[in-house]
């Protein structure tokens, strides 16, 4: 599921990026079992699973121009959620970095730091 999300241009090389999702769901599988002609057998068992999830955020990303005409941007980003059905929470810190030359070539790494409770 994609959360909602946008972009809000806070100046010429500065954008902020807030973020929103929700997830609920229930659901039920069956068991199932899959022959063939030989007899053999493989067997999965059914599950039932239960979810109600909401999650916000906001990343911040700022562009520099360099002089061999390429741009590096810089990107930070935080995430809190919380699972309604079972009370745990999640809180995620991301930064990153993507460069983009003057041929277009684009290089793009981050880091994503979780606690889960």
């Amino acid at each position: 599921m994609q959360p909602i999300c946008g972009q809000w241009q806070i100046d010429e090389v500065t954008v902020l990026t807030p973020k929103a999702r929700a997830v609920c769901f229930d659901e039920t599988v069956e068991d199932y079992a899959v022959g063939n002609a030989t007899g053999d057998e493989v067997s999965l068992e059914g599950f039932d699973e239960e979810q109600f999830r909401v999650s916000l955020g906001a990343e911040i990303a700022r562009s520099f121009a360099l002089d061999n005409g390429s741009t590096l941007t810089p990107k930070r980003g935080v995430n809190g959620g919380f699972a309604g059905l079972d009370g745990s929470h999640v809180r995620l810190a991301a930064a990153g970095m993507m460069l983009e030359t003057a041929h277009f070539w684009m290089l793009d790494r981050s880091l994503l730091f979780g606690i889960r409770g």
